[in-house]
């Protein structure tokens, strides 16, 4: 039985309490770690998505028959992408499909991001029915 003198906590549970204070503060900080890194990644899908969309609007204004198919975001004042355009004629004469994929300049980021849209332009032709548009 213990004496009324033995009231505190003894060595050992207090060591057994601040090993398990850290363990629990190194658990957060780790956690918060990660969440810094989710949220880094996430922005950086939500300015391609952005830059992406923007670029498929400049392409689809200037019409396709004399647009790019690739290059770099210079008069966005950022060279951490790129992009690069599909077009390709569908089975309507007049519709086109443009595919417009932006990639990181970064060697070991795979990240990309693509928009797709169909636009009209009345001087193409439907593929493989020789049809004419206008």
């Amino acid at each position: 039985m213990k004496s009324a003198r033995n009231k505190g906590f003894t060595l050992i549970e207090a060591m057994v309490s601040a090993a398990l204070v850290a363990v629990g503060v190194a658990s957060a900080l780790g956690a918060y770690g990660a969440l810094t890194k989710a949220q880094s990644q996430i922005q950086e899908r939500d300015r391609m998505q952005r830059l992406a969309i923007s670029k498929y609007d400049e392409l689809a204004a200037s019409g396709l028959s004399n647009a790019a198919s690739s290059g770099d975001f210079q008069d966005y004042s950022d060279s951490r992408y790129k992009w690069t355009a599909g077009i390709a004629n569908t089975a309507t004469s007049g519709l086109q499909s443009l595919t417009l994929t932006v990639t990181s300049n970064l060697p070991n980021d795979s990240t990309h991001v693509s928009v797709e849209g169909l636009l009209y332009d009345p001087t193409t032709t439907a593929s493989g029915t020789g049809a004419t548009g206008g």
